[in-house]
């Protein structure tokens, strides 16, 4: 009875995570970051925050993640991705997820494109389908759009931008229309050194206040790093730790919410042998 109840003020505060301020973000490293990730380019994760930020792949790679939120088996989301370049100067990326259990389940599949141009600027797209499905009460489908772009002030600093469900795509109820929210996004991503990152991002829901978050990366040695962020509205502070080994990616990240608790999560890449010249 005391878990249903749990369950029962959680849900007042996350719907789900459609409706979320943080929908269905992805890579544990992004998360112990503050979830600050918009400004990185040439990473797997960045699919779920910027699509411009698959540009500079030089080779094929994928991953799962999951993540269990606030402990609670029935808040489990997980999911997979791949992108890889393909031609020249073009970028291809899938993604699938799924939140929740039996009683109510959330799935949406993702397809992302992305280029570049000059060597500095990149744009992307991700056209997303999304499923809620409760028992005994049926399900609700709907299709929205990003756009993300990115761009290199230099060689260790570069910004991005992305804009979360443009079409202002809705999901049908019982309760009617629930709104899918539009997020507008801005961030930077610095390395200074071969062994740090800096990360900020400023995010608005056009319904919400403004939310700012910020996280540093620290490579103690060639293959393991460390990680700390925060972000706001709500407040979470986050901690993390990667782990590299030729091809593998292995990071752990744990995000503390200022009212519901810990949720802990993981997730694993392997990046495939390059089969020709990459565009880094």
């Amino acid at each position: 009875m005391k878990k249903q109840l749990l369950l029962g003020l959680i849900g007042l505060v996350v719907i789900s995570t459609f409706a979320s301020n943080d929908p269905s973000l992805t890579g544990a490293r992004g998360i112990a970051l503050g979830r600050a990730f918009t400004g990185v380019k040439g990473s797997l994760w960045a699919l779920s925050y910027n699509p411009a930020g698959i540009a500079f792949l030089d080779a094929p790679i994928g991953g799962v993640y999951s993540e269990r939120r606030f402990g609670l088996k029935e808040l489990t989301y997980g999911g997979a991705s791949f992108a890889m370049p393909f031609k020249e100067k073009h970028y291809i990326g899938v993604e699938v997820g799924s939140f929740g259990y039996n009683n109510y389940r959330e799935t949406k599949t993702s397809i992302a494109y992305a280029t570049h141009f000059l060597g500095a600027l990149s744009i992307g797209t991700k056209i997303n389908f999304a499923n809620v499905n409760v028992a005994d009460l049926g399900s609700a489908n709907s299709a929205f759009v990003d756009l993300g772009l990115n761009y290199s002030l230099s060689k260790s600093l570069s910004m991005g931008a992305s804009a979360y469900n443009i079409n202002q795509a809705k999901l049908r109820t019982l309760n009617g229309k629930q709104n899918i929210p539009t997020v507008l996004t801005a961030g930077i991503a610095y390395t200074p050194s071969e062994k740090i990152l800096l990360v900020a991002d400023i995010q608005k829901d056009v319904t919400r206040p403004f939310s700012v978050r910020g996280g540093v990366e620290y490579f103690f040695m060639k293959s393991l790093c460390g990680r700390v962020g925060v972000s706001t509205q709500p407040l979470s502070t986050n901690v993390g730790i990667g782990w590299q080994y030729k091809g593998i990616a292995l990071d752990i990240a744990g995000s503390l919410h200022e009212r519901l608790g810990f949720t802990p999560s993981f997730s694993l890449a392997y990046k495939f042998a390059k089969k020709t010249k990459g565009s880094q």
